[in-house]
């Protein structure tokens, strides 16, 4: 569930969602159009290595604090909160929307729930993805696709009597690493890497060693430039 707080000048009742760090959460019709700035962070980061022991700990060394998911945005979600709480609210002259989705890392599923209930318009939005302190104007759009490929299943004695999904969905893989590579000569420099970019991140197919594979399973997105529609790595 995405969470939206959005900040308004300071009542005199306590806030119940005060004392966790959250400001107080005003009603759908209250907050719908009245938006001058949403300040936008997500509370998920991607897996770690098991290895790594202290991934959930913030560390310092040298100056530096170390944690899994410490730029990608929960730095920006600490110094927002901090921020938030050693202002005067009730110097604010708009109000001011606090939105913190879950899912970001696995098709931003919380920032499209957020989107489909439409509980507030902003004016303007600050996001707090890692750009080395760069102000961005915008980001790559992305896609993911989650392609099965169909063979047909033998004994692999006899693989003349089947078709691998595995072969099949291989030749299709070293056609997206081509395009992959086409795609370089569509350059903006603002980005980085400054094209859009293919990757097969999941692969699973068969069901035995001696079997020829009848279906192959693989994932495959993509990051794309502005200006080009979400479709166009699939007409390629």
């Amino acid at each position: 569930m995405p969470a939206v707080s959005s900040a308004r000048p300071r009542s005199k009742a306590p806030s119940p969602l005060r004392s966790a760090g959250a400001l107080q959460i005003t009603s759908q019709a209250e907050a719908y159009a009245t938006v001058e700035l949403a300040l936008v962070g997500h509370t998920d980061t991607v897996p770690y290595d098991p290895n790594w022991t202290e991934a959930l700990k913030l560390t310092e060394s040298d100056g530096q604090l170390y944690g899994r998911g410490a730029c990608d945005t929960k730095a920006f979600i600490a110094a927002t909160l901090t921020a938030i709480e050693n202002i005067d609210l009730e110097k604010l002259k708009k109000p001011l929307a606090l939105v913190f989705t879950a899912d970001e890392e696995i098709g931003c599923l919380g920032a499209k729930r957020l989107a489909d209930a439409r509980p507030f318009n902003a004016r303007y939005a600050i996001v707090g993805e890692p750009t080395s302190l760069q102000p961005m104007r915008a980001g790559k759009g992305y896609c993911l696709a989650e392609i099965t490929v169909h063979g047909r299943e033998a004994h692999s004695a006899y693989p003349q009597l089947g078709a691998s999904a595995i072969f099949h969905a291989s030749r299709l893989i070293n056609r997206i690493e081509e395009i992959a590579e086409d795609l370089k000569s569509d350059a903006r420099a603002d980005f980085d890497p400054p094209y859009t970019t293919l990757n097969v991140g999941l692969i699973e197919g068969g069901t035995a060693k001696n079997i020829v594979p009848g279906e192959c399973r693989f994932t495959l997105e993509w990051r794309t430039i502005p200006g080009q529609e979400s479709d166009y790595v699939l007409n390629l």
